[in-house]
């Protein structure tokens, strides 16, 4: 069912995608429209990375893999540029300094980059943390703090981001396209190696192809209040949340059934199962019991420091 909904969703993000830029002209939203939904989607996306981050630092290593753990520690840095500009909406009241079109972008920029260094961190931690310690994530978020206070302070004496009548300026092309193939690698890396477990890499493909997407959505687009923009931030939300079902659904509720089911017919088949005794050790063979995880149960007097007890499928092994 997981690959088929994959598919499905890539195959519409892409026809979106093509679409969309295809008919760009036509595309062409009002200015209330387009403050309507990139406020609401870039704060839906906000409070989901927000929530995803609690969530992995919450869970920690007892219940998910090292790599999602260190993804959750370093999305931190990326909350604090994205709150400051989401505050700093142009069609919000001015947030510290005038809230322009240049300011936003920057905050933005910064945000996206903060993201996508954490993605880099999580797959290649084994490689990274060798030489940089993995508390570095405080001082990345101390960073981002200075960074953002920066950009709302300074941005007008920074490069414009857009120049009206001609578009984005060839280094913010450039940026975009950039993100487009480090996430395009990623999502080759992750899928081929099934770095986020065989189960989940599709899902993890599809999270890399809409953040891919949403990238080069922002490199193509055209116009001041372009539908594309609103494309990238729809396809931004729907990646973070495919990592929540990945962590919440995949990796927490359907382990967490499968213990109780093995657990389950393990307490259900003991009792009907008459123990041998092989040189003063009761043994216990089941055959479907121990089929999750584990393979033996083993009981120990600790008082007279001896075994006194085993449950196995196989007593020769």
């Amino acid at each position: 069912m997981g690959k088929h909904i994959s598919i499905v969703l890539i195959l519409g993000g892409v026809f979106v995608f093509m679409f969309s830029y295809v008919y760009r002209d036509q595309l062409v939203l009002e200015r209330t429209d387009f403050a309507f939904w990139i406020a609401t989607l870039r704060i839906s996306s906000f409070v989901l990375l927000l929530f995803l981050i609690i969530t992995l630092i919450a869970l920690g290593r007892r219940f998910i893999c090292e790599r999602l753990y260190i993804l959750g520690l370093f999305l931190i840095p990326s909350l604090i540029p994205d709150l400051f500009h989401i505050l700093s909406f142009v069609f919000f009241p001015d947030f510290i300094t005038k809230n322009t079109r240049n300011k936003v972008a920057y905050l933005f920029l910064l945000s996206r980059t903060l993201v996508l260094f954490a993605f880099y961190a999580s797959i290649f931690h084994k490689h990274i943390f060798q030489r940089i310690p993995l508390n570095s994530y405080r001082y990345l978020t101390l960073f981002s703090v200075l960074a953002s206070f920066l950009i709302v302070l300074f941005h007008h004496n920074l490069p414009p981001l857009y120049i009206e009548g001609i578009g984005q300026p060839w280094y913010r092309d450039m940026y975009d396209l950039v993100t487009v193939v480090l996430y395009a690698f990623l999502a080759f890396y992750t899928f081929k190696n099934s770095i986020f477990g065989k189960e989940n890499r599709l899902y993890m493909l599809t999270v890399f192809v809409f953040l891919s997407l949403s990238s080069l959505s922002l490199a193509l687009y055209k116009h001041f209040y372009d539908f594309l923009i609103v494309l990238a931030s729809a396809y931004r939300l729907i990646a973070y949340g495919i990592i929540l079902y990945v962590v919440l659904y995949k990796n927490i509720r359907e382990e967490a059934v499968k213990i109780m089911d093995a657990s389950r017919r393990l307490l259900t088949e003991m009792p009907r199962k008459k123990p041998v005794k092989e040189d003063h050790i009761l043994l216990v063979q089941v055959e479907k019991s121990l089929s999750y995880l584990v393979t033996a149960l083993f009981l120990y007097d600790l008082r007279e420091n001896k075994l006194v007890a085993i449950v196995c499928k196989n007593k020769e092994k």
